[in-house]
């Protein structure tokens, strides 16, 4: 800590750093490439959307993501009762 406090550090601080945002980066960015999670996260928000039309909520993908994630809730919790 007191390395840090005094300005030397000798790029300590950068390498933990770029280690810690490799972790949390995608590891795919091709979109041509049906294992890239961008792509994945896509398909399955226009999948969600599809089934909330099914139900009859129009334009879901227009919806904040509060009314989304409680109309998803809500048709879910109806699909489990029955």
């Amino acid at each position: 800590m007191e390395l840090i406090l005094n300005g030397n550090d000798n790029g300590v601080i950068r390498q933990v750093d770029d280690y810690l945002l490799r972790l949390n980066s995608p590891k795919n960015f091709d979109y041509s490439d049906s294992a890239n999670d961008l792509i994945k996260l896509k398909k399955s928000f226009t999948i969600a959307c599809t089934a909330l039309e099914e139900m009859g909520i129009k334009s879901p993908e227009l919806l904040t993501l509060y009314e989304f994630i409680e109309k998803s809730d809500y048709y879910e919790r109806k699909n489990k009762l029955k």
